[in-house]
């Protein structure tokens, strides 16, 4: 009697085992199929990150975002949002300091909101755009990603918005009119008037290109803090549990990653990190770093000089030579 029931628990666990491997396979081929990857291919480089797991590591990257648009508003492709971050997977933490767009470089005379416009006239615009801040921060810059604000407007709308909480609302009353921008004879007024109040904030594809674009509400400062509260809030809800528990939501992201966005991580990068991350994704810890703005060179990081350098309203390091900006970025990530 023992020995028949043995046989039928065993002949349950063979069967179970074999659905379960059925199921195993199924899904790997399924998940191949959706990443566009031959199952072979997908197997190596998994393999590969399960090897890296245990290893620590750290990737300093640079996050440009522009805005490309050609109308009587903006014909060049500058990069409005500038953010040195760094990755590190030994306390599990992203940190992120932004760059005003109007900091004044000394060599190229022009501020860094040129310097990736100008890499693209080069034989090689990622190298030389990572070899550029490297040599304005004093540090390695390994990886680029670029994002355009339409891509900020699909990513947000592809994640379902995101919510974030402003301590000082602001109004523009001369934010570029779009109905004016479509059909400049149609008779519309060139600017309109937006407004976001301070507390909580829903953000989505109808209003966060007017979040991160305003430019006359407030000064520059404030909005490379609109910018870092957006970049943070899109990195809360892509660890969220509730998003990255559904696998549709990832084979998304991906999909929009490889086809939409501009950047040098590979596939590799992104499952080694993954790997090192495994459950402990919702627990990554975000710090954010803004530099210190004076009237003169003792006062801050980058300061206002009275006068405009090339006609241009910029902001000047408070050593030329950039010493003090970078000793300043070393501190922050070496925290």
């Amino acid at each position: 009697m023992k020995l028949k029931i043995t046989k039928k628990i065993a002949i349950i666990f063979l069967s179970l085992s074999i659905f379960i491997l059925f199921l195993a396979t199924f899904l790997f081929i399924y998940l191949s199929d959706q990443l566009n990857y031959k199952p072979i291919e997908l197997s190596q480089k998994i393999i590969t990150a399960s090897q890296n797991s245990h290893q620590d590591y750290q990737y300093n990257f640079i996050i440009l975002g522009y805005d490309y648009r050609q109308d009587q508003f903006e014909t060049e492709l500058n990069t409005d949002t500038i953010i040195l971050a760094r990755y590190q997977t030994e306390n599990n933490i992203l940190k992120l300091i932004s760059l005003p767009r109007d900091l004044w470089d000394y060599q190229s005379q022009q501020k860094i909101n040129r310097i990736y416009q100008n890499s693209l006239r080069t034989n090689l615009p990622i190298t030389n755009t990572k070899s550029e801040f490297s040599r304005l921060t004093g540090q390695p810059i390994d990886k680029i990603l670029v994002l355009s604000t339409q891509n900020i407007i699909e990513l947000t709308n592809l994640i379902g918005g995101v919510d974030i909480y402003l301590e000082k609302g602001f109004t523009d009353d001369q934010y570029p009119n779009q109905a004016y921008i479509d059909n400049p004879k149609s008779g519309q007024p060139i600017y309109q008037t937006i407004s976001f109040p301070s507390g909580q904030i829903h953000l989505d594809s109808s209003n966060v290109t007017q979040f991160i674009r305003s430019r006359k509400s407030t000064d520059d400062l404030d909005r490379i803090n609109r910018q870092q509260l957006l970049i943070e809030a899109l990195i809360q809800k892509l660890k969220s549990p509730s998003f990255i528990s559904n696998p549709q939501n990832l084979v998304n992201l991906y999909n929009y990653w490889q086809n939409s966005i501009q950047t040098d991580f590979t596939d590799q990068d992104l499952l080694n990190v993954a790997f090192r991350l495994k459950t402990n994704l919702p627990n990554l810890n975000i710090s954010r770093h803004q530099l210190t703005v004076g009237t003169e060179p003792s006062q801050g990081d980058i300061y206002h000089p009275l006068n405009f350098i090339n006609q241009q309203w910029v902001f000047i390091p408070s050593t030329p030579d950039y010493s003090s900006l970078k000793n300043t970025i070393s501190t922050f990530l070496s925290k």
